[in-house]
């Protein structure tokens, strides 16, 4: 890592000529459409319904797994040692069934106006329904008089009215609330919690076990005081061992064979929530059409670094598939130079952040620098390090690992709005670039 370092100081002070050249001879450079056609074009295919989410219950992990192998195969770049996939186990509850929500006569939409909890049992029948305020959360008297009256039924936690709370009873109110959810001694079937404001934009997670009681949380507007029926049925699938698969590949390198880049990204999402699939374009299936359109770019001009390409698994279940490759490496991580991990690459109208960036402020400039000279993208932010990336799990082992994501357009993440139709690709094509002319001007 210290002569790449030294290296690259010493590039900043060439020539524009010499230090940032043309990355593709002109009969080989793509338009930039065909940068954005391809990643269309994997988006598509990795939302597609069959891919079920690219969750654990219905098999849609596994068949885009095998989709980002065939890819690398079309590609032309080869398996590390014969095996393009690296299996491992997961813990995973998942709902690949019947999902509906009745409040008195009013049927609520899975993803819609309702999520349920990631870590909820199963359950289905018709229950009586109490209503608790903050307000009443907060009285002990009145709680537990609540908690009595829905016992063996479902209690609705009104969750709107924040009037009058100070700091402390606030937090208070909040973790009755979360008591609500997993205490074993409150004798409740199931628990609503209503409000519109955290929960507008339905956006879901998961879960690696099961809690005591399922929770639903409902985000559009209710005449929640009324409600007096639930009807409900929710059918969960706890998978305490889920084969699943990081995707490994690699384009060897032209000048240093034994020294490696990595290029990485997830492309696992949230799954279904019965009928309702997520389809995760812009989480991640845009990172995994970034990676694949870097494979074919360093696939045509060949790179000086062996460049190893990660699609992990698992990154939704607490970076699984991270922490099993970092523990069952495929390749030599002491030989590793440099992590790019990418996500949300769906529109970089507003330039791109790079976390991690911060700390290695002298390696970073230089693609900062390659942003302006080449006005490729409007900016490029250099942030603190990420837990919520795998690279964070190779930055722990001191190597320079950075996560780089796009900024611009609509925020719908990890809900149902994450369509491939509300992905522009935006300043993809110019941030590929950025990319290769950043890894290629490496010496």
């Amino acid at each position: 890592m210290k002569n790449l370092m030294i290296s690259l100081l010493a590039l900043v002070a060439l020539p524009m000529s010499v230090a940032a050249q043309d990355v593709y001879p002109d009969s080989l450079a793509p338009k930039p459409s065909d940068e954005v056609d391809y990643a269309n074009e994997v988006t598509q295919n990795l939302c597609a319904f069959s891919m079920n989410g690219r969750g654990y219950g219905r098999g849609g992990n596994k068949a885009a797994a095998d989709y980002i192998v065939n890819q690398f195969k079309e590609i032309g770049v080869g398996a590390v040692g014969g095996q393009y996939m690296q299996p491992f186990y997961v813990s995973a509850n998942t709902f690949p069934n019947r999902m509906t929500l009745q409040l008195n006569s009013n049927y609520l939409v899975a993803g819609t106006d309702f999520m349920i909890d990631p870590s909820s049992p199963s359950i289905s029948g018709n229950y009586d329904a109490v209503v608790i305020t903050r307000a009443e959360l907060n009285d002990a008297m009145t709680r537990m008089n609540k908690i009595r009256d829905a016992r063996g039924n479902f209690i609705i936690v009104d969750n709107t009215n924040h009037d009058g709370e100070t700091r402390n009873v606030a937090m208070k109110i909040d973790q009755l609330v979360e008591q609500f959810k997993t205490d074993g001694q409150i004798q409740v079937k199931g628990v609503i919690v209503y409000d519109t404001a955290r929960y507008s934009k339905m956006i879901w997670s998961t879960s690696e076990r099961q809690d005591v009681r399922p929770v639903f949380y409902v985000g559009t507007p209710q005449d929640i005081e009324s409600i007096r029926k639930v009807k409900v049925q929710a059918d969960a699938a706890f998978v305490p061992q889920a084969t699943t698969y990081n995707v490994v590949a690699v384009e060897p390198g032209t000048v240093y064979k034994d020294s490696s880049i990595i290029i990485s990204c997830h492309y696992d999402h949230l799954g279904t929530m019965g009928e309702a699939v997520y389809p995760g374009a812009n989480c991640s299936a845009s990172g995994v059409a970034m990676m694949l359109q870097l494979a074919k770019h360093f696939h045509t001009i060949k790179p000086k670094y062996t460049i190893v390409y990660i699609a992990f698994s698992g990154h939704e279940l607490d970076l699984a598939g991270g922490k099993t490759l970092i523990k069952y490496p495929p390749v030599k991580l002491k030989n590793v130079q440099l992590v790019l991990d990418f996500d949300l690459m769906g529109n970089g109208s507003g330039g791109i952040k790079i976390a991690n960036g911060k700390n290695h402020q002298d390696l970073m400039q230089r693609m900062v620098k390659i942003a302006r000279d080449y006005k490729l993208v409007p900016d490029v932010e250099l942030k603190l390090s990420s837990k919520i990336s795998e690279s964070y799990l190779f930055k722990e082992l001191e190597i320079p690992s950075f996560f780089i994501y796009s900024v611009g357009g609509s925020l719908d993440y990890k809900n149902m709005n994450d369509t491939p139709q509300m992905l522009p690709y935006t300043r993809f094509a110019e941030m590929q670039s950025l990319v290769t002319r950043f890894i290629e001007t490496i010496k």
